[in-house]
């Protein structure tokens, strides 16, 4: 039990050294944008100094966040049989969001994307970029019900 609580003690130091860079690296690159916001339009090389970067850390913050979602209740499996049904609900529910956010949107395009060729959106694009936001919106609505149910079931246990 004692390895357990040093582990997790070492994961959840990564996890803040890594959330406090990304987001320090967030805010150098949201306040250059923000300098920069009148140059942006016309100058197309220092779009690439800036928001390239910016949108890179973004994809690299998604991609960390979903493997750490899927390694570490992985990795706690083996401890206890409370964890095992933890851990599997908790896959199968980011599995379960991730599907039905996929099944929601359609794949048809307006036909402002559909004629211009500069926006290179096609219909798996659309569907993709669908899926992500849904899967965004469940992901909030899941944490405010998380909270929602522990804040109330804090104030009946202590009652």
């Amino acid at each position: 039990k004692g390895s357990v609580m040093s582990t997790s003690k070492i994961f959840n130091l990564i996890g803040k050294v890594v959330c406090y860079l990304l987001f320090a690296l967030g805010v150098i690159f949201g306040a250059l944008i923000i300098i920069n916001g009148s140059k942006l339009q016309a100058d197309v090389a220092l779009q690439d100094k800036l928001v390239t970067p910016s949108i890179i850390i973004s994809i690299a913050a998604v991609i960390i966040a979903i493997i750490l979602a899927v390694v570490l209740p992985l990795f706690f499996i083996s401890y206890t049989k409370q964890g095992l049904i933890k851990s599997g609900a908790t896959i199968l529910g980011i599995v379960l969001i991730i599907v039905i956010a996929y099944l929601i949107p359609d794949a048809e395009l307006s036909e402002e994307f559909m004629n211009n060729p500069e926006l290179n959106v096609n219909p798996t694009i659309s569907k993709l970029v669908g899926t992500g936001c849904y899967v965004t919106y469940f992901t909030f609505v899941a944490a405010l019900l998380t909270i929602l149910f522990s804040t109330v079931l804090g104030f009946i246990k202590k009652r």
